[in-house]
């Protein structure tokens, strides 16, 4: 097998069945997905103020070969001020545009890339930035990501003074051999000094990252990074899947032979289930299909909101927005970015304003991802029975043992948070399956179907 049919198509003509249930066609955060969204025709207007604000920064040390997002690795210090420069005039345009300043914002998350690839001063300076343009005082989460590399104590000191009270690591595996092998500078030790330092200076909110299925992980050495996360503990732990993408640096190394397959789905599998019971043991308590907290104060706000469907706006080269009822993402490319934004465009490249249906279908294709959907909550929200709209497609998945259905909502079985994303897709609108599929029944590129 080569990377290229690594990832196998879904069933959008026709009842998804036993046979096509897979983990390998990626993550679904968002509806409509991306690749069915036509260009742009306005930007962010609104009379819905966000409740929550993401800050995308796509500076990396190094790019992992699995990695497809859009990154610029090794810039110096004046091409992130560049940057900065160009994200502070966007932030002015958007709130000169819509009623942001005074939007009753609860979480802000900065994303990348690496945003503490910044220097101090470079955070505070975007901090001050956001507080320039909106009002922050009433934010119940801030969190920033990180890479254990590119974290001291004195950072790690600005960043809680700068009132950050969540910190994400992009741990990845404890092993330094299998980091290694994917093209991640930093080793176990780093990892390791990182959570002590992070704590040290008081922050008692900490994420850690794992991707189960990295090529050159065996049993022994997944073993070994879930034994060190347990033994540190943090208050919050995600876990994703190997989603192995078409144009990556790993999958062209497997094309040529210069790399292993990553483990097959079935041992991926086998592997987050044992980590899962180890840390439902452990007293751990999971939150959504990837995600899991030591007590429940600890549920990342951000996501759970954004997962309700409440309105987020989103900064930066490839971000996303969702409110007044449009989906849109800013350009993927910098210099397109920086481009639109100096000619005072706001830089939406794709969007769609949503129907009613549109609407339903993102919050149960969302909502899903928090494990389980209320009835009566879903009628409260837009007047109608869930089990009269959507009874069939309940029953198939519970016929399947995807979900459970009772007289309070559906609940995702152990077996549907495995599948999560394809019970998402079942969901789906007949007219995003027509884009997805393509005209004419062609099959839309490889890399467009595993970014859904």
């Amino acid at each position: 097998m080569t990377a290229a049919n690594f990832v196998p198509t879904f069933p959008w003509i026709g009842q998804l069945t036993e046979d096509d249930l897979s983990t390998k066609r990626g993550f679904t955060f968002q509806y409509p997905p991306f690749p069915s969204l036509t260009e742009a025709t306005e930007g962010k207007t609104t009379e819905e103020p966000p409740t929550g604000i993401y800050m995308h920064f796509p500076f990396c040390s190094y790019r992992c070969s699995f990695c497809y997002y859009s990154v610029a690795l090794k810039q110096g210090v004046d091409a992130v001020d560049d940057y900065l420069d160009v994200l502070n005039q966007e932030l002015q345009l958007v709130s000169t545009r819509t009623n942001l300043r005074d939007a009753n914002i609860k979480t802000m998350f900065w994303g990348g890339g690496t945003p503490t690839y910044l220097n101090e001063a470079q955070l505070e300076r975007v901090m001050q930035m956001a507080h320039e343009h909106m009002d922050l005082t009433g934010l119940d989460e801030s969190t920033i990501e990180s890479d254990p590399a590119s974290l001291s104590s004195a950072k790690l000191q600005r960043i809680v003074e700068l009132g950050f009270n969540r910190l994400s690591i992009g741990v990845q595996s404890f092993s330094s051999d299998v980091n290694a092998i994917n093209q991640r500078n930093h080793t176990e030790q780093e990892a390791l000094d990182a959570i002590e330092m992070a704590r040290a200076v008081g922050i008692d909110n900490i994420n850690v990252d794992l991707i189960c299925g990295l090529v050159g992980e065996t049993a022994s050495r997944w073993k070994y990074s879930v034994d060190r996360l347990l033994d540190v503990s943090p208050e919050h732990v995600t876990v994703y899947l190997l989603s192995l993408r078409p144009k990556t640096a790993l999958s062209s190394q497997i094309d040529r032979g210069k790399q292993d397959l990553p483990a097959n789905e079935e041992v991926r599998i086998n592997r987050f289930r044992g980590l899962r019971d180890r840390l439902l043991t452990a007293g751990y308590v999971q939150t959504t299909p990837n995600c899991f907290v030591r007590e429940p104060r600890y549920e990342q706000i951000h996501q759970r909101n954004a997962w309700s469907s409440l309105p987020l706006v989103g900064f930066g080269n490839s971000s996303y927005s969702y409110f007044n009822g449009r989906v849109t993402q800013n350009v993927r490319s910098i210099s397109k970015y920086k481009s639109q934004v100096r000619s005072g465009q706001i830089p939406a490249a794709i969007g769609q304003k949503l129907t009613a249906q549109d609407e339903i279908i993102r919050y149960l294709v969302l909502k899903t991802k928090l494990l389980s959907v209320s009835f009566a909550e879903f009628q409260d929200r837009f007047g109608f029975s869930l089990p009269n709209l959507y009874g069939d497609k309940l029953y198939h998945l519970e016929s399947l043992d995807l979900l459970e259905v009772d007289e309070s909502g559906y609940h995702l079985t152990p077996k549907g948070i495995i599948y999560v994303d394809d019970v998402c897709r079942t969901f789906y609108g007949n007219d995003v399956r027509a884009k997805l599929i393509g005209d004419g029944g062609s099959s839309r590129p490889s890399l467009l179907r595993s970014l859904i």
